[in-house]
């Protein structure tokens, strides 16, 4: 029986099969999961606020190398503590050293770029080599609360 770390099998199996520029976003309760088979879409909701997306969050950060984060502009607009909250989690996690580049886009893109693999404009930010291979829904109940992990890479 595993003991540290993520315990739940498909989490863990997600986490270690990232490559370089794939996306892993955790999320809140309300995030709808894409209609296709191709992102691997986990649900380790409970009950409201169980897990929470920062325990979530914290989690998979130490098992993820991750080189950038795209959280949508409502985040830090309309619910600035849970904002706040990444923001201090994010604060812990180095890259090669680096600190982790984050990226801000509108809430329609961040939902067309999970749900189709695209935004609605090209030019708002760069997808190449990158794409939402999992959505990790969590019991988090607050609006606009959802990141985006972009893994790196440790060497």
């Amino acid at each position: 029986m595993k003991k540290s770390g993520i315990l739940n099998p498909q989490l863990a199996e997600l986490v270690a099969s990232m490559g370089h520029g794939d996306i892993l976003m955790v999320a809140d309760r309300g995030v709808p999961f894409p209609q296709h088979d191709e992102t691997v879409c986990i649900d380790l909701s409970v009950r409201p606020g169980l897990p929470g997306l920062i325990d979530v969050l914290e989690t998979v950060l130490e098992e993820l190398e991750i080189e950038s984060v795209i959280i949508p502009n409502e985040t830090q607009e309309k619910n600035p503590e849970m904002y706040r909250k990444m923001q201090d989690v994010l604060a812990k996690v180095k890259n090669k050293g680096n600190d982790i580049v984050e990226e801000n886009i509108p809430h329609v893109d961040c939902k067309n770029l999970f749900l189709t693999g695209d935004t609605v404009d090209p030019e708002v930010i760069d997808l190449w080599g990158r794409e939402v291979k999992g959505i990790v829904r969590t019991g988090e109940c607050t609006p606009f609360s959802y990141i985006m992990l972009v893994s790196g890479t440790t060497f």
